[in-house]
């Protein structure tokens, strides 16, 4: 083999590499490729070109790969976007499991959540003790290789609330309207109750605790003296108006009674004005007035007005006052009885 052998398949080889490089992308190796290079290159890609100079080969070549890189499609990175979702879907702790279940649905609904995403939108809304008793009730099944409707059964049949239809109803009955309630708060509490009470006419059994229940005796009468039949929103919008009347009224009264306490006192009563400064009308204590006092819509059990407790009555206070009256003058009497009597003995 002569010397001149292996410098010729070096050359070769460096070649084939800087022709590769330049089919790659590698827009450099161009300035380093001979013209025939170059022109073979360009007949590769059936490129033409104007003059067959080395520099305008070059030229032509480098703009041809440098447009093929423009075109050369990218594919864009997938990014991870965080789904928007309809409401807020509370962790289900083992509480309430037919008011939770109704929620699902109703979260799976209006998120439009697919058939496959509901077992682990599912066992992601419940507590932990929850997912730990629900796993002890599937096994030795694994809780994702069950379907929605399998968790949900498992779950209902361990959470949900045992129905005693007597019992509910008792729980209706003595449901009575409680202090400082509002009728509309009285009256959701009654729908809540009737609900799992399965009655057949539900409106007139709520309507007719409704009227019983009721705390206000003034509400109580209004809704009573009616000869007409009532329904239910009419007891209900009646019992409103008469309530809120009250309020004003006791309102007002208040306002009257704080009115003529301050400017209408009698002259004698200023005697006793640091006394009974701040004293509530309505039950007697000083720390308070009667517009703060918890007592002032009971009814007197003297007088039956209603604003103040038996021994705040105006009524008994008179006759307290005329009772204490009568024995001082009936002493005062004796006595002057007593002494003419001792002149006449001495």
């Amino acid at each position: 083999m002569s010397a001149s052998e292996p410098t010729e398949s070096l050359d070769k080889k460096g070649q084939k590499d800087r022709l590769q490089l330049v089919r790659e992308g590698k827009r450099t190796f161009i300035y380093k490729c001979s013209k025939s290079e170059l022109l073979q290159l360009l007949q590769e890609e059936n490129i033409s070109f104007i003059s067959d100079s080395v520099e305008n080969l070059r030229k032509t070549l480098s703009e041809h790969y440098k447009s093929k890189e423009n075109l050369v499609e990218k594919k864009p990175e997938k990014q991870k976007t965080k789904m928007f979702m309809y409401g807020d879907l509370k962790i289900f702790d083992g509480d309430k499991w037919e008011v939770f279940k109704e929620q699902l649905e109703c979260f799976i609904l209006v998120n439009d959540i697919s058939d496959d995403k509901k077992v682990p939108l599912l066992l992601t809304k419940i507590s932990p003790s929850v997912f730990e008793t629900l796993n002890y009730l599937c096994s030795p099944h694994k809780l994702s290789k069950l379907s929605f409707d399998e968790l949900s059964s498992k779950l209902g049949d361990k959470y949900a609330k045992p129905l005693s239809t007597a019992l509910e109803r008792a729980a209706f009955r003595k449901r009575n309207q409680l202090h400082n309630e509002n009728i509309e708060d009285y009256v959701l509490a009654l729908r809540k109750l009737a609900m799992a009470c399965q009655f057949k006419d539900k409106e007139d059994q709520i309507k007719e605790k409704f009227m019983e229940g009721v705390s206000s005796k003034v509400v109580k009468f209004e809704l009573m003296k009616t000869e007409t039949e009532l329904s239910l929103e009419k007891c209900i919008s009646l019992a409103r108006t008469v309530e809120a009347a009250l309020l004003q009224t006791n309102n007002n009264h208040e306002m009257t009674e704080v009115y003529y306490s301050n400017k209408g006192k009698p002259k004698q009563d200023t005697k006793n004005k640091n006394n009974n400064s701040g004293q509530c009308f309505c039950c007697g204590k000083k720390n308070h007035i009667k517009a703060d006092c918890t007592l002032k819509l009971k009814y007197c059990s003297e007088c039956g007005q209603q604003g103040h407790i038996f021994r705040m009555c105006p009524k008994k206070q008179r006759q307290a006052n005329v009772v204490e009256t009568n024995p001082g003058n009936v002493k005062e009497e004796e006595k002057q009885v007593e002494v003419p009597s001792k002149d006449v003995k001495m």
